[in-house]
């Protein structure tokens, strides 16, 4: 997820915070902040005091989701699929995997592991909550600690129904996919179906948004306005936040699909026609090859065998008055370091290698000779083209 920034590592699973987390932990430390029984007169806090712990219990939250993202990542790890990382942003977190599951029954336990650990989390820390308190007295109903302890509660609690909803790309749409791909055993229709869901329901979320500040606007009875209308304007922005995830969510699906009808030699976007011997020089490379095709990949063959490949890249460390006398040999990638794969793999499959292994090309292997090599961006203009029926 672009606009993100890497905050450590948890179990290897790489940790970003987008910059929409910032408007949901400002908002959230500010309606913990502003609650009612932070102001109660026998343990009343300065107001330091109350964004202390505001800050403080939206951190607890915020860990609780990374919590939540992690079971995710931990079914999808058992099912043989890469994590690439969790986000955590305004609708909660998201964990990135580098290829889609392959059965209903995967896709449902990966969903349903979220809401799950979240809900032993809302138990966990109720059953916490009860052993420091004891017989909740009267002291302790006006201490600002227990009603914080509460809400960690209650906030676990509202991640296990918003997950629940089901509306892709939440929990619950996932979990409808799941069962509504198990039903037809059609991939794209499930995913479409449970799109539209996420849509209609983020719809609903801008308009509830909306309705609720409306409300706190013409309340002229209490304060309501203090602490309804970022409520009412948080809810509008991760209605417009899910919509913008539904609808990316259904064209990612398209293209994917799109990316299994083809073979990689389909998709092939430069060709490497000429191969040079590890002999040749880096001045041949430019001169004879570069030149003339002007491809940025050559092949290095010996024999008829694939020895090597240079690319453009390879030749910047070494100093033009010497490209005369550097053979590439020298400076060529090995094919034990190369990724690679064959003519009738899917594309698909190109790109979630690409994906796991966080490179921008790959090369298509025709037997021993490589027929061509397919780059990241190829491989979306063909599957747009493929999508537009071109």
């Amino acid at each position: 997820m672009s606009w993100s920034v890497r905050i450590g590592r948890i179990f290897g699973i790489p940790i970003y915070i987008h910059f929409s987390w910032l408007i949901a932990f400002g908002l959230v430390t500010f309606l913990l902040s502003q609650a009612p029984f932070m102001s109660m007169h026998d343990h009343e806090w300065s107001w330091w005091g109350r964004i202390v712990a505001g800050v403080v219990t939206g951190l607890l939250f915020f860990a609780s989701v990374i919590a939540h993202e992690l079971a995710h990542s931990r079914i999808a790890i058992r099912n043989g699929i890469p994590v690439k990382g969790i986000t955590l942003f305004v609708l909660g977190g998201v964990a990135h995997i580098s290829r889609e599951v392959t059965s209903p029954n995967a896709e449902f336990k990966m969903a349903m592991a979220g809401p799950l650990c979240s809900l032993v989390l809302a138990v966990a820390i109720l059953l916490g909550g009860v052993i420091v308190f004891g017989d909740l007295n009267e002291e302790d109903l006006n201490n600002p600690v227990f009603w914080l302890t509460l809400c960690l509660v209650v906030m676990n609690l509202m991640l296990v129904v918003l997950n629940l909803i089901p509306g892709y790309p939440l929990d619950g749409g996932r979990m409808l996919r799941a069962v509504l791909w198990w039903g037809t055993g059609n991939y794209r229709r499930a995913t479409h179906i449970s799109s539209l869901m996420g849509r209609g329901i983020a719809y609903s979320l801008i308009a509830c948004g909306i309705g609720v500040m409306l409300i706190a606007a013409t309340d002229q009875t209490s304060n309501a306005d203090d602490v309804f209308a970022p409520f009412g304007l948080w809810l509008a922005f991760m209605g417009w936040f899910l919509q913008g995830a539904a609808s990316t969510s259904y064209h990612q699906a398209k293209t994917r699909h799109a990316l299994e009808m083809l073979n990689a030699a389909e998709v092939v976007d430069v060709d490497c026609p000429h191969p040079l011997a590890p002999s040749a020089t880096v001045q041949n490379l430019v001169q004879d090859y570069v030149a003339l095709t002007g491809y940025r990949h050559c092949p290095v063959v010996e024999d008829g065998r694939l020895v090597g490949v240079v690319n453009l890249s390879d030749i910047k460390s070494i100093q033009q008055q010497y490209w005369r006398v550097s053979s590439l040999e020298g400076i060529m990638t090995r094919p034990s370091e190369l990724m690679m794969i064959r003519r009738e793999v899917s594309a698909l499959s190109a790109l979630e290698r690409m994906d796991e292994h966080g490179m921008s090309q790959v090369f298509v292997m025709d037997g021993s000779n490589i027929l061509g090599v397919i780059s990241r961006d190829g491989l979306f203009r063909c599957a747009q083209a493929k999508v537009a029926g071109k």
